[in-house]
């Protein structure tokens, strides 16, 4: 199943630049997009305007003056994480599960794909140029999905 914001159904719902709000580390969030291109930001305060104030094709165009690829350094509100550590991943997965943990829409959206395999063309593949690969969201999303599929409280 091809994830792209331009079509419709489940295939807009999980994409990046759905607006789906929920809370992510007591921020308020229109989406995941926001959230990763405000990680390009070193200053806090533009990331809370980011996050805050940008949906997610605003906030899409706003980073991409952000040239964080120099020293591979992200960050979140001050402090800098490398792009290919360990801490940056689990912040990244972070992201997800508390949006499918918040947010009803798209948890079911996600659930109702049933064991389709998730894949994504838009984006990059490269993590030296992209703050996540086409392949991680996707196995990012599989993960939860099938976290989600195994919980008995979980309507298919």
């Amino acid at each position: 199943m091809e994830i792209d914001f331009r079509l419709t159904g489940n295939c807009k719902l999980l994409s990046n630049l759905y607006p789906h709000k929920f809370i992510f580390r007591g921020v308020e969030t229109h989406g995941i997009e926001p959230l990763l291109v405000a990680a390009k930001f070193p200053d806090p305060e533009e990331q809370l305007h980011i996050i805050a104030n940008l949906q997610s094709f605003d906030a899409m165009f706003y980073g991409k003056k952000q040239n964080w690829q120099d020293d591979q350094t992200l960050y979140w509100m001050g402090e800098g994480m490398n792009r290919h550590s360990l801490e940056y991943t689990e912040f990244v997965c972070e992201m997800y599960h508390d949006l499918y943990d918040q947010n009803m829409e798209a948890r079911e959206a996600l659930v109702s794909t049933g064991n389709e395999v998730l894949k994504h063309s838009i984006g990059g593949t490269d993590p030296h140029w992209t703050v996540l690969t086409r392949n991680a969201f996707c196995h990012i999303l599989t993960d939860i999905r099938a976290y989600y599929r195994s919980q008995s409280y979980v309507e298919y």
